[in-house]
C-alpha cells in the first residue's frame, strides 16, 4: 500500500500528478525521498507508455512560404522517446 505522506488520496494524486509533470518536463526535481520513492512506479508508467506508443525517430514534415512565396517543406527528427529512456535510468539511481 502507497505511503500517505500526510494528505488525503486527492491531495496526494495532484502531488504525484504535479511532480511527475515537472520531473518530465525538467528532467530533475527536488523533493524528499519519501515523495521521490512514491512518484518512481507513477513515472516510470508514465515512461513505459510513451516509449510503447512512440517510435524512435518520429519524423515531421513542415511546410513553410519563404519570403518570396515559395513553398519550402522543412523535416525535423523528434528523440523524446529515447529522451524519456534516458530519465527511467536516472530514476533507477532512487533505489
Amino acid at each position: 500500500m502507497p505511503g500517505k505522506l500526510g494528505r488525503t488520496a486527492e491531495q496526494r494524486e495532484a502531488l504525484l500528478r504535479n511532480q511527475a509533470s515537472e520531473l518530465l518536463w525538467y528532467g530533475k526535481i527536488t523533493t524528499t525521498k519519501a515523495k521521490a520513492k512514491e512518484l518512481q512506479p507513477y513515472v516510470e508508467k508514465i515512461i513505459t507508455k510513451a516509449i510503447s506508443v512512440y517510435d524512435d525517430n518520429e519524423e515531421v514534415t513542415v511546410v513553410k512560404k519563404n519570403e518570396k512565396g515559395k513553398e519550402v517543406t522543412e523535416k525535423s527528427v523528434k528523440d523524446s522517446a529515447k529522451k524519456l529512456a534516458v530519465r527511467r535510468a536516472l530514476m533507477g539511481k532512487l533505489r
